[in-house]
């Protein structure tokens, strides 16, 4: 628990600006992510296959405001980095949706339930693996 309370206190204290901007750049990759998703279960889609066109169709429009607006980073060098570790945030997301879904939550709502975990994941997944700043 110290370990996982030591992470929120390092994003406080060393990253405050950086995580507010991720946050607010958040909100809208969010909103559009979400959107997507809840339009592919209204469709008819199983969450599973609206969850992965929904990150499918933000991963490029994320990449850009995220990189640009919050590691302030651009340019196509750091994409494939970038879709690979979206691909592995999309799994976690994916495994805690059906974990979700498995307890009774709605489809609707599942996601919802699981964002915070996953928003705090994938911004220290993208600082550390994809926008840290390089050694020398």
């Amino acid at each position: 628990m110290r370990n996982f309370l030591s992470i929120f206190t390092r994003i406080r204290d060393g990253h405050g600006a950086k995580f507010l901007r991720f946050i607010a750049v958040g909100v809208l990759n969010t909103a559009v992510g979400y959107g997507l998703y809840l339009a592919g279960l209204l469709m008819g889609l199983a969450p599973a296959l609206a969850l992965a066109i929904a990150w499918a169709l933000g991963a490029t429009f994320n990449y850009f405001s995220t990189g640009r607006l919050v590691f302030r980073a651009g340019g196509m060098a750091l994409l494939p980095r970038f879709l690979l570790a979206y691909a592995a945030v999309y799994v976690f997301n994916l495994t805690l949706l059906q974990s979700a879904l498995k307890l009774g939550a709605p489809a609707w709502a599942a996601q919802g339930f699981v964002l915070p975990v996953v928003v705090v994941a994938s911004y220290l997944v993208l600082n550390y693996a994809v926008f840290a700043p390089r050694r020398a």
